[in-house]
């Protein structure tokens, strides 16, 4: 590839770079972003673990039989996970809004990147203009 950039214009050395090997590498950090955040909020660990305790809070109840130690283990237990999941849930969603922005704003970059040789050339005649006025 850069064989055929060093033989060819620099106006045509920049069109392949712009359009091609930079494109590649905005392409890759894009991605590189979109998985950051996929492992920042560890999403598929957190559905994993959706309706474990909350930090692992247990309690056990007491041997033998004794009701209240039965409840009172039942209802905290059952508090722990669902303040699990709730909390869990909590993050996902975060975690689903910041994958949604990062490729938004990734589509975003893209776009101005392939528009912005047009946009320069586009504004030529304007910046001469002001020059000249």
């Amino acid at each position: 590839m850069w064989q055929l950039i060093k033989k060819k214009s620099i106006l045509f050395s920049w069109f392949l770079w712009h359009y091609v090997v930079a494109m590649r590498e905005l392409l890759i950090m894009c991605k590189d972003f979109f998985l950051f955040t996929s492992y920042y909020f560890s999403i598929p660990f957190l559905l994993r673990t959706l309706f474990y305790p909350w930090r692992k809070q247990k309690i056990y109840k007491e041997k033998g039989f004794n009701i209240a130690s039965f409840f009172d283990a039942l209802f905290f237990n059952t508090f722990s996970r669902f303040m699990g999941a709730f909390i869990r849930t909590f993050v996902i969603l975060i975690g689903i809004v910041a994958q949604i922005i990062t490729v938004f704003v990734s589509f975003l970059i893209i776009l101005f990147w392939i528009l912005l040789p047009v946009a320069v050339v586009l504004s030529l005649p304007i910046y001469i203009w002001l020059i000249l006025t």
